[in-house]
């Protein structure tokens, strides 16, 4: 592989790898100012409930903020079906986890608050 071959695929891969540096650059920017300005309102706030979708959000790690970012980087290239089923279902495996934890904090949440009402009511 020559210099002019190099520069070639480095041409036809440069829109994905905007993409993904782009994408993963603004999902840290939102989780870093956005959430922490959020964070300070909803504290301020005697509802609970905003809170917890706050936490839930804090809770996407790295990790899936580059998943984010590779999955729609990968849009910008045009991979063997393959490869871009493999991304998908990654993606879509990180989806899943995240969706699930997330529930199980919801339903903690409503359950906390159930029993604190309830051991209210009987006192």
């Amino acid at each position: 592989m020559n210099v002019s071959d190099l520069y070639r695929v480095l041409l036809d891969y440069r829109p994905a790898f905007l993409s993904f540096l782009g994408t993963l650059a603004i999902l840290f920017l939102f989780k870093k100012f956005v959430l922490f300005r959020l964070d300070v309102l909803a504290k301020k706030t005697k509802i609970t409930f905003d809170d917890l979708v706050i936490d839930i959000v804090e809770s996407a790690n790295s990790l899936y903020l580059v998943v984010i970012s590779l999955f729609v980087s990968s849009k910008f290239v045009d991979f063997n079906s393959t490869f871009s089923k493999v991304i998908n279902y990654i993606a879509f495996a990180f989806l899943l986890f995240f969706a699930v934890s997330s529930l199980q904090k919801v339903v903690n949440y409503f359950i906390e608050n159930l029993i604190k009402v309830r051991s209210k009511k009987y006192r």
